[in-house]
């Protein structure tokens, strides 16, 4: 290619414009650098860094120790909006109590504030620290540590006192000269403050530290501005922990990051959702240890009911209308499930691991719960009151609360809601607890819409135990009796439910209880219960599959099973019973029982039990089931052979499911002293006439003589 001489003058302005341009830019970074690598000045602490010029020097490295070192910059623009609150005004002053009232003021003990003007004894740009009385009055101290203890200051007199909060006492991002401790003529400002989450070291927190410094560093932390990182490691604390307004906590994963409430006097973190519509709390990848013996405190608290107070009365229905979310938390006491597992005994921890109340949009996912119990009689002796709760009132009306993929051990009550709406239990797993979910209504208002799925639920006395609720629907789940529980356990009982689905459940009595005889009932509809459809759940040993009691009306109940009735206790096993008004069971269902033992010798049909059908129309088909208790043969070893079903009278042409003659389970092997049900097959009625089926059994072999010590046969026709 050819260039012309203006063409190669061309490129070579070019070039040297391009160069000059890669000078003034390596420049300008090393002067970069320069400012924040190689000129700034090294101090060793907060007041050596507030005794600079920032106009002199405006960038200062930190040197401090305890974690809250850093890089500073002088930031001269004001920072009030981001380090002081809304004024907070005073009703009244009390200098004998040394009390100020300020009606829902909203504060709590160790809040930082600041007052406006030097009153009543009270200096301007001085931090003091909130002593709370009670929702309207509260009372002022000179240090945090004092607030706690409930040392507070002397008020001179009883003029009008005006506060504000401040967000950051501890300069933990920001540090204000003691001339003006609002920020408004400047403040030391992080450098890194725009690029990441505030962690509790910035504001002195330390895996080193007492428990009563964490206490006023985590405190202070969270009052920032709501977003909070925790490093880490293990961080003693010894008092409960309150946000007001939003929350945002995150840690490094449970195991990692782990809040230790240690020798505490109150435990945990609450989180005040205020007036302001935007608030959100997110809590995930953490632990929450405490070893109180107590057993009176609550992990997290939200409480959502302050957005009451301004909120037009036809909206009230629904509480908080911001979410709250909680991931990735593990919530235990003075065992260690990392260490111990989850058997040891647990006589320090938690009385509740999340508790919401009047909130809206509650999300719990991956949450594990290990609660308190008497090692020694650890089957009734539980301390925790619950591992998850939610509540509300007729004010409020809370809803939307799901628990997905969660655990919970040890717990009076797993999964409690009260007054709520859209419960949703998903995914999880609640062992060893008195009642699996219990939901009740303690206004007036039933809450509608509750979803239990998919969950494995061993409680010792309800499963699932939910009054006064509409829409109820509970499928897919294993509902395992508790061993050595107290009599009449049930697995799923309902108690003016209107309109719901049961379906899909397994419910298992426990066979090795101390009292063969105590009972346990598969599925209960009680009195106010309608129009709840109960169908394809199996009861493996249970008194009833299903018992719709007195009062209960409506209900529909079919193609339900009860398996393998155990031989231990004198307790009849029945697959239904209804003592209510209009309900449908089974479409309908037929049984007979035999208790009397029934002695047969070799290759001879014996006769069970025998059903009689009446005709209703063609086509009526029924699914057949059968149990054989204790088969015996002549030398005390199994002998039976078969079980088999046949028509044995009336008129009625019936067809079977087998191209046979009968219903046949072929070489039932092994059934000792353990009964079980089996589902034989499927007959269907095809012409008028009554029919009558017969339950048979026969054997062949050296040990063909044999004993029956009792049968049942079902059948149930199918939709």
């Amino acid at each position: 290619m050819f260039f012309g001489k203006e063409s190669i003058k061309g490129i070579r302005m070019s070039l040297k414009v391009l160069s000059i341009v890669m000078v003034v830019l390596i420049a300008g970074a090393l002067a970069k650098k320069s400012v924040f690598a190689d000129t700034y000045v090294v101090v060793a602490d907060r007041t050596a860094m507030l005794a600079l010029d920032g106009t002199v020097d405006s960038v200062a490295y930190l040197q401090e120790s305890d974690g809250r070192g850093g890089l500073f910059e002088w930031n001269a623009a004001s920072v009030a909006s981001t380090l002081t609150g809304a004024w907070i005004v005073s009703s009244a002053v009390n200098s004998s109590t040394d009390t100020i009232t300020s009606v829902s003021h909203r504060l709590f003990t160790g809040m930082a504030l600041f007052t406006t003007s030097a009153v009543n004894g009270l200096a301007t740009n001085t931090i003091y620290y909130v002593i709370t009385v009670d929702a309207d009055n509260f009372q002022l101290a000179t240090s945090f540590a004092n607030a706690v203890a409930g040392t507070k200051i002397d008020l001179t007199g009883t003029a009008a006192v005006t506060v504000k909060q401040h967000f950051d006492p501890l300069g933990g991002f920001y540090v204000t000269p003691s001339s003006d401790v609002t920020g408004a003529s400047g403040a030391w400002a992080r450098v890194d403050r725009f690029d990441r989450r505030p962690s509790i070291t910035d504001f002195g927190a330390a895996t080193t530290n007492s428990a009563a410094a964490n206490d006023e560093a985590f405190q202070a932390a969270i009052n920032f501005n709501g977003d909070v990182y925790v490093p880490k490691g293990v961080y003693e604390l010894s008092r409960k922990a309150v946000r007001s307004g939003g929350l945002t906590l995150y840690g490094d994963g449970p195991g990692a990051s782990v809040l230790y409430w240690k020798n505490a006097t109150s435990h945990g973190i609450e989180i005040k959702l205020s007036q302001a519509l935007t608030d959100f709390a997110d809590v995930q990848n953490l632990d929450f240890r405490t070893n109180d013996t107590a057993g009176t405190s609550v992990a997290i608290k939200l409480d959502g009911s302050a957005q009451l107070i301004e909120r037009p009365a036809h909206l009230r229905g629904n509480g908080t209308r911001q979410m709250a979310h909680f991931d990735n938390i593990n919530i235990y006491g003075l065992v260690d499930p990392y260490v111990s597992g989850f058997d040891g005994p647990s006589v320090a921890g938690w009385d509740g691991g999340i508790w919401a109340n009047e909130t809206i949009n509650v999300n719990l996912s991956n949450i594990y719960f290990n609660g308190m119990y008497n090692g020694t009689t650890q089957e009734t002796d539980l301390l925790s009151s619950f591992g998850f709760k939610v509540t509300s009132s007729d004010a409020g009306k809370g809803s939307v609360f799901k628990v997905d993929n969660c655990q919970v051990y040890y717990a009076e009550k797993a999964v409690e809601f009260d007054t709520v709406e859209g419960v949703q239990v998903h995914h999880s797993v609640l062992v060893a607890v008195k009642y699996g979910v219990f939901g009740h209504i303690s206004g007036t208002k039933a809450g509608p819409q509750v979803s239990l799925v998919d969950n494995h639920i061993n409680a010792q006395f309800r499963g699932v135990d939910i009054t006064d609720q509409q829409q109820v629907f509970i499928t897919d789940n294993l509902i395992y009796q508790r061993p050595n529980i107290v009599n009449n356990g049930i697995g799923i009982a309902l108690s003016n439910v209107k309109d719901g689905i049961v379906a899909n459940n397994i419910l298992v009595r426990n066979t090795s209880l101390t009292n063969a005889n105590y009972e346990y009932r598969g599925i209960v509809l009680a009195s106010g219960t309608e129009n709840v459809q109960v169908y394809d759940n199996i009861g493996r040993d249970t008194t009833y599959v299903v018992e719709a009691q007195a009062g209960s009306s409506g209900n529909r109940v079919y193609r339900n099973d009860l398996r393998n009735v155990s031989p231990n206790g004198s307790l009849t096993r029945e697959l239904y019973t209804d003592n209510g008004t209009g309900n449908t069971f089974g479409s309908p269902f037929y049984s007979a029982t035999n208790a009397a033992l029934v002695a047969a010798s070799a290759g001879v049909d014996t006769p069970l039990a025998s059903i009689s059908i009446p005709y209703v129309s063609s086509q009526q088909r029924f699914d057949v089931y059968a149990n054989v208790r204790s088969a015996k043969g002549s030398s005390g070893v199994d002998g039976l052979t078969d079980i088999f079903v046949k028509k044995s009278a009336g008129t009625a042409l019936v067809t079977f499911d087998h191209s046979l003659a009968e219903l046949r389970i072929s070489q039932i092997q092994a059934m000792g002293d353990v009964s079980r049900w089996n589902l034989v097959g499927v007959v269907t009625v095809t012409s008028p006439g009554t029919l009558t089926l017969s339950l048979n059994a026969n054997s062949a072999g050296a040990n063909a003589n044999f004993t029956i010590g009792g049968a049942q046969f079902v059948l149930v026709e199918r939709d």
